[in-house]
């Protein structure tokens, strides 16, 4: 026994019995696993808690991320007050081409004549109008309110028409809201022959709103005012009889008042 013996004596001496032995062996395992935090949680719910703030994290990465992206992404597509508009009818991409096209020699006129694009607040008759186009119109000797019924034959439209385009030429300024076909096509008419006209509107005007076609020309050339007695409505009002009998009242009163401009 006594080599067996001594075989064994190599072993370190702890002095426990080996059942003991084989307890103290696990035991720094066991320390070594108190070295971790104490969160006072079961296992999966450490691993649910460490979890948590990253996707947390995560999830708002991902919307800061997007609204950066949506932001940079807008500021460099779209310009301030950017709108697109469905195209409904035939020729309308031509007209808007022809429009863009044009862009830089109505951009020169507005810089040559600023003052005949800003909208202007004048007082007539102790009614504040919204203008915008030449006031100097308003001076003129001759004004001529128009009111063309639609009652009219093509032959007395046309004799009339005739008659006012003749005063026009000689120096009267048209007045009148243009509403009746035959009104409408005496403006045209005016408009061609570049002859002075004062509009009246039956809208407001809108933010930056700025004549567009003949208009755009004839007022860049100071051959055009446009007034309106009311505030801009974005919604679209309807055009009643009441409106149109305060418009063309508001014709004449222009034609017999000297403003305050």
């Amino acid at each position: 026994l006594t080599p067996d013996t001594q075989r064994g004596s190599t072993l370190p001496q702890s002095g426990l019995a080996p059942n003991q032995q084989l307890q103290s062996s696990l035991t720094p395992d066991t320390q070594r696993g108190n070295n971790l935090p104490q969160s006072g949680l079961a296992p999966n719910q450490q691993l649910q808690s460490s979890l948590t703030p990253n996707t947390q994290q995560g999830s708002g990465q991902r919307v800061g991320c997007a609204a950066a992206l949506s932001q940079q992404a807008a500021s460099i597509l779209w310009e301030q007050g950017y709108h697109d508009r469905r195209l409904a009818s035939d020729g309308q991409l031509q007209r808007l081409i022809d429009y863009m096209r044009d862009n830089p020699r109505r951009l020169l006129m507005k810089r040559q004549n600023p003052e005949l694009f800003q909208l202007k607040t004048i007082s007539l008759a102790g009614k504040q109008l919204h203008a915008i186009g030449n006031l100097h119109l308003l001076q003129a000797p001759h004004r001529l309110a128009v009111r063309l019924s639609r009652h009219f034959t093509a032959d007395e439209l046309h004799r009339r028409c005739e008659e006012l385009l003749q005063e026009s030429v000689q120096g009267a300024v048209l007045v009148s809201p243009f509403i009746s076909p035959g009104e409408r096509q005496l403006e045209q008419l005016a408009l061609d022959a570049s002859l002075p006209v004062i509009h009246l509107m039956n809208t407001g005007f809108p933010p930056l709103y700025k004549p567009t076609g003949q208009f755009f020309d004839a007022c860049s050339t100071g051959r055009l005012l446009l007034l309106s007695p009311w505030e801009y409505q974005p919604q679209r009002t309807t055009l009643t009889r009441q409106m149109c009998e305060q418009l063309n009242s508001l014709a004449i009163r222009i034609c017999d008042s000297s403003p305050d401009v």
